[in-house]
């Protein structure tokens, strides 16, 4: 995405001096505040020899250091009525995410001993009697799912280590490469031969993957953050590698639309046997001219619709009755795919009386509930937003701990509140047998969109209803002891669920089988809360329509 503003400014002067924007202290002391804004600084004084001097500066607190800004702006002062105008404009660029849709490639900036050839495409290392130093970033941010893959091309026998691969928050523009990457984070170092291939993804959880010839290895940390390069390092006996092509990105258009019963016919001149899909062809509404082209056009979702899918439409009529009484008729609709679509309204009206006439006042608000709660119509599944040793993978139904010697920090939430009467039902996929507790299951008050996910919800002494062991719990503490089974004692393939149902009261379940109420009088809406506590090493979300409430 690209953020640009243009600074259009006249100063009538008066003094030999003048500043626009903020000072430096007061720069950082506002950006902590302005994650996307930005901000100009200008600066303008008469030198020694009574020539204007103009200083520019712009600034972006985007958390990452090296946000590519770029600023052209052009100055020149006008003599008017024995006044000095000084007349600026110009254009500040954020450049941070530019491009995003242009090929992976390698950026120039890299280690000391790495050149980059093949069209940004391949590396190779210089100096092979130089261990590190083969440092080099991609070109721009890795996308939500993207693989960024490389092949081993050229390898020597003189050290014991091979290449490194991961990713990184700096941009390459302006960022000081390191001899070797290990002293930064989300790194991994392979050991393979010629020909193989590794890979590093980010998913849309924020959960990064590593791949060794196009196998994934599983989650190998969660709350990546966004964006993210990808690092590749010629490390030790790596000489030379290579970018792997894309997979997707090969959507192309015919340049005019087909004529009825005419046939559009490809012809397959060339295949290679990386990956096990083939081509794809169709037919499609847009006109290439004007069309932004997707990486897949599977990913295109009702592109023309979206904008009035989302509008909200209000009707209001009013009339006088028959004993002269106002009376007012509200009407909202949505052209919604996904029904029922909720929509509350909260109007007031009243009547004024101003200078012999009436005046109807109206005010209130028109929500889409189902946006307001989450897509209350949508599947089931967890919210990237987790504790820190736990990974979201299968699009979101299931969840794996990374590190099972941490028997904590794997909360998670699910994406929306649940109805009344809806099971949120997850199976044990896996289990350990390190320690001698197990499983957590409950609901919590708190959207995860801005929830700080606590290490353990039983330490969360506010909003939230669990259940360890075989006792049920209120925000950390007791309610109900030897209330049903002791989830230490499942098996993996049990299943074990959550329900609130329509008079507020919680019911907790095992392999479908309800325990009976363990809280009442809780609020709505509540999100559901899963906890891989202790043994339990990854769980998947059982889709199911138990009785909820449309």
């Amino acid at each position: 995405m690209t953020s640009k503003c243009v600074l259009m400014v006249v100063i009538l002067l008066t003094l030999e001096h003048f500043t626009i924007g903020l000072e430096s202290d007061e720069i950082c002391k506002d950006s902590q505040n302005t994650s996307r804004s930005m901000g100009i600084s200008i600066k303008g004084w008469k030198n020694e020899t009574g020539n204007w001097v103009t200083k520019f500066s712009a600034w972006k607190d985007t958390k990452i250091p090296s946000s590519n800004m770029s600023i052209d702006i052009s100055q020149k002062v006008i003599e008017c009525a024995g006044r000095e105008i000084v007349y600026m404009e110009g254009i500040v660029n954020d450049v941070s995410f530019e491009d995003s849709n242009q090929e992976l490639r390698f950026h120039p900036n890299c280690g000391k001993n790495a050149a980059i050839s093949n069209d940004g495409r391949s590396v190779v290392k210089l100096n092979l009697d130089d261990p590190v130093n083969g440092v080099v970033l991609t070109n721009r941010p890795l996308k939500n799912n993207e693989l960024f893959e490389m092949r081993l091309d050229k390898k020597n026998t003189k050290f014991q280590y091979s290449f490194c691969i991961g990713v990184t928050t700096y941009a390459p523009n302006g960022f000081n490469i390191p001899d070797h990457m290990y002293n930064l984070k989300f790194l991994m170092e392979f050991v393979f031969d010629v020909g193989d291939r590794v890979g590093v993804m980010r998913n849309n959880f924020g959960t990064l993957h590593y791949f060794v010839n196009g196998v994934d290895m599983g989650p190998a940390a969660s709350n990546v953050p966004y964006p993210i390069y990808g690092v590749f390092e010629l490390y030790y006996n790596t000489v030379k590698a290579t970018i792997v092509n894309d997979p997707v990105n090969g959507v192309v258009l015919t340049n005019r639309p087909l004529k009825n019963n005419e046939l559009f016919e490809m012809r397959l001149d060339k295949k290679n046997t990386k990956f096990k899909y083939s081509l794809g062809i169709g037919v499609t509404i847009y006109s290439p001219k004007d069309f932004k082209v997707p990486d897949h056009m599977w990913n295109l979702k009702n592109l023309g619709n979206d904008s009035n899918n989302n509008l909200l439409k209000l009707s209001i009529n009013a009339w006088k009755n028959y004993t002269g009484k106002w009376v007012t008729k509200f009407s909202a609709w949505k052209d919604a795919t996904k029904l029922p679509s909720n929509i509350t309204l909260d109007i007031t009206q009243e009547v004024l009386k101003c200078a012999g006439s009436d005046i109807l006042h109206l005010q209130g608000i028109v929500s889409d509930a189902a946006s307001e709660n989450g897509e209350g119509n949508e599947n089931l599944h967890f919210h990237p937003n987790c504790g820190q040793n736990a990974a979201i993978s299968n699009d979101g139904l299931s969840v794996e701990k990374i590190k099972m010697d941490d028997p904590l920090n794997g909360v998670v939430l699910t994406n929306r509140p649940l109805k009344n009467n809806e099971l949120f039902e997850v199976r044990l996929d896996k289990k350990h047998t390190k320690f001698k507790y197990s499983l957590g299951i409950g609901v919590t008050i708190y959207s995860p969109k801005d929830f700080k996910v606590p290490d353990h919800m039983w330490n969360l002494k506010s909003g939230n209803w669990m259940m360890y062991h075989a006792d049920s719990y209120k925000d950390g503490d007791l309610i109900k002891q030897y209330y049903g089974r002791n989830f230490n004692e499942l098996v993996v393939g049990d299943r074990i669920g959550v329900m609130r149902n329509n008079f507020g009261t919680l019911h907790y379940f095992v392999n479908g089988v309800d325990m009976g109420p363990a809280a009442s009088n809780v609020p709505s809406p509540v999100y559901g809360v899963l906890e891989l506590y202790y043994n339990a090493a990854k769980g998947t979300i059982i889709q199911t329509t138990h009785g909820a409430d449309k």
